[in-house]
């Protein structure tokens, strides 16, 4: 029934609520939210307690059980592959996490990690839902290439329903899981998602539907460096941290070399960039301007393109100061009626973004079988 998939997906989002916020929320008459509740606390999702308040009567607080059910969110990335577990209320129990190494960098590589990190659960009863997130291009739940993890045809879909027949699974680009993020938490819609980092990414949701390109892979430059996507001038050779850090050592090395070698050349030197343009910003500002220039003119035909509501900034690479200078920087490029209702902002310090994006994507499909 789809009003249970509603109340639920009310008190994941919300945690704690009163009868007269979900009559609000819900939209339904008092008896028929005391028909809801009874039925959901029949079905032992629902838990609830009277608090005094003054000298009237007590209200009643309406939360789920934390044990209605799990979810197994990962995000697999170049760096590492994460595993956290989830109750019912969004509360992560547990985390697992695997570094990736050079000899691991592979299709078979990722396979193995991902199998270990899963078979765990393999008998846990009230696993209902598993969601991963991923870097690279997504389609029917495998990995059909990700340059950067140097994956080729990884099926996700099929590992994880080897493990669990019966669960609901959500395999998601990166960007993609941002954006069904964006959605639940923020709300709203015709939202724009970009990811910052040593990659960019890009997501646009509009009434309900995702929409993942891979923005650091449009042509700036058809004469400039190659690409490790094997492209020539993308938007990440001249607009991502790379492009950044090498102003910021003063050392002219290809993008090539830093996706092969960032850990035992660039990690140390890029941490540091990060932590300046979080904390002291005045000291790192110039290694930027070029990017964000640049970045600020891709974004600008965006704009134009997809006419967003709101551009919302994730990713380890953003900070509130680079927010503010691109849209600085767009609002001298655009005229100012495509500007005047587009809201800018920074997602920055987001615990968990990733993970609970994609996991809220499966727990729908769950929902919608009750």
């Amino acid at each position: 029934m789809k009003w249970r998939k509603k109340f639920l997906l009310t008190l994941v989002e919300k945690k704690r609520v009163t009868r007269k916020e979900l009559v609000d929320h819900l939209g339904v008459a008092v008896s028929t939210l005391s028909y809801m509740i009874d039925e959901m606390k029949r079905m032992g999702f629902l838990t609830s307690m009277n608090v005094a308040h003054g000298r009237g009567r007590p209200y009643e607080i309406l939360e789920l059980k934390k044990d209605a059910w799990f979810g197994i969110s990962m995000k697999v990335g170049r760096e590492s592959v994460r595993l956290m577990l989830f109750d019912a209320r969004m509360t992560p129990i547990e985390e697992k996490e695997v570094k990736i190494t050079k000899e691991c960098r592979n299709t078979e590589g990722y396979r193995r990690i991902i199998e270990s990190l899963l078979k765990p659960f393999e008998d846990h009863e009230k696993l209902v839902c598993v969601g991963i997130s991923t870097s690279g291009i997504v389609e029917n739940g495998k990995i059909l290439h990700s340059p950067i993890m140097n994956v080729k045809d990884l099926d996700l879909h099929s590992i994880v329903y080897s493990l669990f027949p019966n669960s609901h699974v959500s395999i998601l680009n990166d960007v993609e899981a941002l954006a069904n993020y964006e959605k639940h938490e923020f709300g709203g819609n015709r939202l724009l998602v970009i990811n910052y980092g040593t990659g960019i990414g890009a997501a646009f949701l509009e009434n309900g539907k995702r929409k993942f390109f891979e923005f650091g892979h449009v042509i700036v430059d058809p004469d400039g460096e190659k690409c490790y996507c094997g492209q020539r001038g993308c938007l990440e050779t001249v607009a991502s941290e790379y492009a950044v850090l090498k102003k910021f050592m003063n050392e002219d090395f290809s993008i090539m070399d830093f996706v092969e070698y960032e850990e035992e050349r660039y990690r140390i030197r890029l941490d540091e960039l990060r932590h300046l343009s979080r904390n002291n910003p005045k000291k790192v500002r110039r290694f930027f301007t070029d990017s964000l220039k640049i970045l600020s003119k891709e974004l600008s035909n965006l704009v134009i393109i997809l006419n967003p509501k709101r551009v919302s900034f994730y990713g380890e690479g953003i900070n509130r100061w680079m927010v503010e200078d691109m849209k600085t920087r767009i609002g001298t490029m655009l005229s100012k009626y495509r500007l005047s209702d587009v809201e800018f902002v920074c997602r920055e310090n987001i615990p968990h973004s990733w993970e609970v994006g994609v996991l809220l994507d499966s727990l729908e499909k769950y929902l919608d079988t009750l």
